[in-house]
């Protein structure tokens, strides 16, 4: 199956991983979006689109 997907490492560096605090996880048909808050109270999202399969 042909699939369309962003692969982009850009959109995920700078965040602090081991003392994040997951706020959401959304799983749709074509997106994944994982949202968190780090230690230093900023917000990120982590954004992977193309087709999951879902």
């Amino acid at each position: 199956m042909n699939s369309r997907s962003d692969n982009s490492i850009e959109t995920y560096r700078g965040v602090l991983w081991a003392d994040a605090e997951l706020q959401k996880i959304e799983i749709d048909y074509e997106q994944v979006s994982i949202c968190l808050t780090e230690t230093s109270g900023a917000s990120k999202c982590v954004i992977c689109s193309g087709y999951t399969g879902h």
